[in-house]
């Protein structure tokens, strides 16, 4: 019969096929794995610690913490990122498709200071409030 094969060619194309797939998993894990940490990027671009510190305005020692840490504010990784000559570049991936997204001016972050309405309600939260003596607190009958 022509245009027909045999079963066992047929198998073994359908066992090649899985066999790519796994390697193709394998090889991303790989690529995960070796993913530079900040610290190591920080050190590609020839900046200490020290010179990392003095750009962002801040001490040595908050910049090491900064590198352990898992958790980033995107903000914080922009002015980290632009302090060592780069920039953040944010996407979204979906299946093969990726998408860039616009982060306006998160992605060019500079330290803003807060507002006079913010500093006034974050003292208001931090000062205690202790009641006039002979005014009835809150709760007990007058």
């Amino acid at each position: 019969m022509t245009g027909h094969r045999p079963w066992s060619e047929i198998r073994r194309g359908a066992e090649r096929s899985r066999s790519i797939e796994e390697i193709r998993r394998e090889v991303e894990e790989e690529q995960r794995a070796y993913r530079p940490t900040l610290a190591e990027v920080r050190t590609d671009c020839n900046v200490t610690q020290q010179q990392l510190a003095a750009a962002l305005g801040t001490q040595q020692p908050q910049v090491s913490h900064m590198e352990r840490q898992e958790d980033w504010l995107l903000s914080t990784l922009a002015r980290y990122l632009e302090a060592i000559g780069g920039r953040l570049d944010v996407a979204a991936v979906f299946g093969d498709e990726r998408v860039p997204l616009d982060l306006g001016e998160l992605a060019h972050a500079r330290a803003k200071a807060p507002s006079k309405r913010q500093t006034a309600t974050s003292r208001a939260r931090k000062t205690p409030v202790t009641p006039k003596k002979g005014s009835p607190v809150v709760g007990e009958p007058r």
